[in-house]
């Protein structure tokens, strides 16, 4: 698993169970389930690379075996395998499989267990897993490059499961806005608590951003499978893009799905959240002080700052990095041109839902919209 969820882990004591909402038989019958796997992988893990090891034998130990499906599109294809202290033999959902006497990928013989290892294993144990159990703890290699289709599937099942209360709060509004990851989701949440801060004691035009629209934590390179499985659900999707060519990619594919979102909104051409960040901040240079009083690692110039938020902190810059972002967040906090800057931005996204868009901020791009989606294209200005 990935470093976020071994931390939830470690807090609680113990692996949680949760539904299932991939592509599943299960995802209907309401069993919450703890994910394990026999697998070990030599080009890394396709599930993360923290590793927590726990014996066979005592989750197996006194509890029933179900047959739950073949997931064909994994490759190699997943079997997946349901041990449950209940008796499910009536359900619909699954098959009795016993390991002693069934030709199946898991074997049992004279106490000794064999699984075929030509395949992906997946068992879900219908329980909680103390920590208490666990025999092992390693940090391990992930493999990044193979697999897209199973990261991205990897990546709506995080959304339901590790960030179920959050996603369940952006459903509850009027719009849910997915941006193109975790990076973009984090800094519009910042975003909104500046806007706040300036409406305070204003009587506002507009409605306040986070009263529309819930911002849905997107995981990186999930936007177009998060908006399919949120299309299933709910109408009222706005999307949210970089502007580069990975943005314009996102948009072509948006507007050809069968469920297409009503909105989809572009960054300024070249632009990503960082540079909106800059922009917020503007050339008070006076802030700079400010932010460096927060985190002394940041940079001693805005543009400089800007560049540090876009390089990843293993090449000693601050992506993904919580406290600089919260460093620059003040920075934002003491500047009343840039808390304006923060609510015109979001009010931007406001008007655009309830037709009447800001023609200084947000251009409609006629060319690529059609039907069923209006295409937008933020237009920031100096």
């Amino acid at each position: 698993m990935h470093l976020p969820a071994a931390r939830r882990i470690l807090e609680d004591g113990r692996l949680r169970g949760g539904l299932i909402y991939d592509e599943s038989r299960l995802r209907k019958s309401r069993i919450c389930v703890t994910w394990l796997s026999a697998n070990t992988w030599g080009l890394g893990s396709i599930y993360g690379n923290v590793q927590f090891a726990f014996p066979w034998k005592r989750q197996i130990r006194k509890r029933h075996c179900y047959w739950v499906e073949v997931m064909t599109g994994y490759r190699p294809r997943a079997y997946r395998i349901l041990l449950s202290d209940r008796d499910l033999s009536e359900s619909k959902y699954v098959r009795e499989y016993d390991p002693a006497s069934n030709r199946g990928p898991l074997r049992e013989r004279g106490g000794a267990w064999y699984w075929n290892n030509q395949f992906t294993s997946e068992f879900m144990v219908e329980a909680d897993i103390d920590l208490d159990q666990c025999t092992g703890f390693d940090f391990i290699s992930h493999h990044h490059s193979s697999r897209a289709a199973r990261f991205r599937q990897e990546g709506v099942r995080k959304l339901f499961q590790e960030n179920r209360q959050s996603f369940i709060e952006a459903l509850m509004h009027r719009f849910v806005l997915v941006p193109e990851g975790r990076t973009d989701a984090e800094w519009l949440r910042l975003f909104s608590l500046c806007a706040v801060s300036e409406e305070l004691g204003e009587c506002a035009d507009s409605l306040p951003f986070g009263t529309v629209f819930g911002i849905a934590p997107t995981h990186d390179a999930c936007v177009v499978d998060t908006v399919e499985k949120i299309m299933d659900i709910r109408s009222g999707v706005v999307v949210l893009v970089d502007g580069n060519a990975a943005g314009d990619d996102y948009v072509k594919t948006l507007l050809k799905a069968a469920k297409p979102p009503e909105h989809v909104v572009q960054w300024p051409s070249g632009s990503e959240i960082e540079d909106v960040v800059g922009w917020v901040l503007g050339s008070e240079t006076g802030l700079v002080q400010t932010i460096q009083a927060e985190i002394s690692t940041a940079p001693a110039t805005l543009p400089e700052i800007v560049a540090w938020l876009k390089k990843p902190t293993k090449e000693k810059g601050a992506k993904t990095d919580l406290l600089a972002y919260e460093a620059v967040t003040t920075g934002i906090l003491m500047s009343a041109k840039a808390k304006s800057r923060a609510r015109s931005l979001l009010a931007a996204f406001v008007d655009m839902t309830f037709g009447k868009p800001s023609s200084k901020l947000l251009q409609a791009d006629k060319a690529r919209s059609n039907g069923k989606t209006s295409v937008w294209r933020l237009a920031l200005e100096p």
